[in-house]
């Protein structure tokens, strides 16, 4: 059955489709297919900023644009239209699996282009950080996800922006345009510029921005990234673009509208690329099959400051103790050979036995090294 056809049936009718609606979502085509004709209305109006012009995917083939029948049996999408939004990201999602960094993260544009990613989970202050900084400082780019290219494109994805209605229940959520929330246009031409990793708590009074080094920034921003592991060498990749972005940063705040001079600031100027601090690992006794991906953090010819591992699709941190660990147990040494290569590293310890065993043990079970 096609896609009208399951939208007819939900909707328990045999009548005609009323509406066919045309949106692009992160770049690719979509088409809404519903009844009522003020379903239409309220998503047009909605989904104002991701409807095809001349210049946009308004010509594309039509097998190449993908039907998404919309529920609208009241004459208005279910929920206010909050799950086609949700159904819309995921699909677009999707069909950039294996291609682009994909952030779950706020898009500010400066006015030529440059974006900076504010990256939080659901429910940190990504929507609150958009319609505050883009009201009068920035062009929103979205408040959902940051799309990126290899060559650090951005795709825009204006998208309706989900504000809570009434602060005592904070999932009453009403789906608003950026038009009706007076955001300002981004350019159409846009460029990762900065990544920041939003950190809002009630004791971040004023403001602050520090940077994030190493396995800590990897950790922090690996959870906020769709099908990381689906990429080609997904932590080179990561790397690459946190350095070419002049690193990664936390900013640290209680209201997002203090802050807001902070990231001006941060974005006065392009950013400057950071030298690169990591190299892909390799360790001499080979890396395990388990093993998709993994850097370690260093300076020439110094030890190890630390690394990150992913397992499957597991990140795992590691410091320069656990560095040193997996190099030896991968070059066959266990036991007390194993507990004597880390004290010649690391210095003696009374308890160096036991220590030394516990980290084997807690990195054999998260998979970073074979059990012997």
């Amino acid at each position: 059955m096609s896609p009208i056809g399951r939208a007819l049936e939900e909707s328990g009718t045999t009548e005609p489709a009323g509406f066919a609606l045309d949106v692009v979502v992160l770049g690719r085509p979509f088409r809404l297919i519903g009844r009522h004709p003020a379903t239409r209305d309220a998503l047009a109006r909605q989904w104002s900023r991701c409807r095809p012009t001349d210049a946009s995917p308004g010509r594309t083939p039509p097998e190449e644009i993908r039907e998404v029948p919309v529920r609208d049996r009241e004459g208005y999408p279910a929920d206010g239209g909050y799950s086609l939004t949700t159904t819309l990201t995921a699909a677009a999602i999707e069909q950039h699996v294996g291609r682009r960094l994909m952030f779950h993260a706020a898009g500010l544009a400066t006015d030529d282009g440059r974006v900076v990613a504010l990256i939080a989970p659901s429910g940190h202050g990504k929507t609150t950080a958009a319609t505050t900084l883009c009201a009068d400082r920035f062009g929103y780019v979205t408040d959902e996800t940051v799309s990126v290219g290899d060559d650090l494109s951005v795709d825009a994805y204006p998208k309706p922006l989900s504000v809570v209605t009434d602060p005592k229940r904070p999932y009453s959520k009403a789906q608003h345009s950026p038009d009706d929330l007076g955001l300002r246009q981004c350019p159409e031409c846009l460029v990762l510029d900065r990544m920041i990793v939003l950190d809002r708590r009630e004791d971040a009074d004023p403001p602050a921005v520090r940077p994030l080094d190493g396995p800590e920034a990897l950790m922090a921003v690996m959870p906020q990234i769709s099908a990381l592991t689906s990429l080609p060498r997904p932590l080179e990749r990561l790397c690459r673009t946190i350095d070419r972005c002049g690193g990664l940063l936390r900013l640290s705040y209680r209201q997002i509208g203090h802050a807001a001079p902070l990231v001006s600031d941060l974005t006065a100027r392009p950013a400057v690329a950071t030298d690169p601090t990591w190299e892909p690992w390799h360790p001499p006794g080979g890396r395990p099959a388990e093993w998709t991906d993994a850097v370690v953090f260093g300076a020439g010819d110094q030890p190890a400051q630390g690394a990150v591992v992913l397992v499957g699709r597991v990140p795992v941190g590691l410091g320069p103790l656990g560095v040193a660990v997996v190099e030896a147990a991968l070059a066959g040494l266990g036991g007390e050979e194993l507990v004597a290569e880390i004290v010649e590293l690391a210095g003696p310890h009374p308890r160096a036995a036991e220590l030394v065993g516990k980290l084997a043990e807690d990195l054999r079970r998260a998979g970073v090294i074979p059990h012997p």
